[in-house]
């Protein structure tokens, strides 16, 4: 089984005279502005393949495609048959099936917060709470990149925004709910905790520990090429510039 991971860093609201476009350097973005970031990660999660193709997700798809059950097999064909019996059946399973998505669901949403506020422990930062407001919001917008089979921020926003996304060749492949903040939080041994940050290359750590930061929502969608993109939002917001200081604090252990 092939699995390829990347991750995009956070981005909200900046002013158009300080963006950076390459190959023009940006210039500094003033005090209180929210720091933005542009560079795509791409992490490689297994080294059973040749990951030449990664990006091209139509290559992908094909070769899900390619590992999904034929038509009529499996329990997807099982369940469309004609008679009565085996309609009450599907009918049955699919309500089994939406109580599993809804545990899965929930499960997720338990692990993504409970990494969050260890990895905030470790900070000395208070823990979040968890915002169905802000995860209705989060699976919204994960929604539609899985619908458009796309990866970006949201424009305008007015929350704090990490984006994950994973890709796998198996079409049943499943995430938890830490796997995208242990990734974010990966970031931290490339901080430079003595100021302000001179690069743009960790702003998905900064701000799953930003102090001020009290509220999180948190949710995934897959797309028809079996990327998964996962969407968190925060708020208030970090990644200030010019109050990473008081908002970021080394680890204490």
């Amino acid at each position: 089984m092939v699995v390829v991971s990347y991750t995009v860093p956070i981005r909200l609201s900046y002013d158009p005279e300080t963006e950076w476009t390459p190959p023009t350097p940006r210039k500094r973005p003033r005090m209180g502005e929210v720091e933005t970031e542009t560079i795509t990660e791409y992490r490689e999660v297994t080294d059973d393949a040749d990951f030449g193709s990664f990006g091209n997700f139509e290559t992908q798809r094909d070769l899900a495609k390619s590992l999904k059950v034929s038509p009529g097999r499996g329990l997807l064909g099982k369940l469309t048959g004609g008679d009565s019996g085996t309609k009450a059946k599907a009918k049955a399973s699919s309500s089994e099936s939406s109580s599993d998505e809804e545990e899965a669901k929930e499960d997720f949403e338990k692990q993504a917060l409970e990494a969050h506020n260890a990895y905030r422990k470790r900070h000395g930062v208070k823990s979040l709470k968890f915002s169905k407001k802000l995860t209705a919001y989060a699976q919204e917008w994960a929604d539609k990149l899985a619908r458009e089979d796309s990866f970006e921020h949201r424009q305008n926003n007015t929350y704090g925004e990490n984006l994950y996304s994973s890709w796998s060749s198996n079409p049943k492949a499943k995430i938890t709910g830490n796997t995208p903040v242990d990734s974010w939080y990966s970031e931290v041994k490339k901080h430079d905790f003595t100021g302000e940050p001179r690069t743009t290359g960790t702003g998905h750590f900064t701000q799953v520990v930003w102090k001020g930061s009290k509220e999180m929502g948190i949710a995934q969608a897959k797309s028809k090429s079996n990327k998964i993109v996962v969407v968190a939002n925060y708020d208030p917001p970090g990644n200030f510039v010019g109050r990473y200081s008081e908002n970021v604090a080394p680890p204490s252990s």
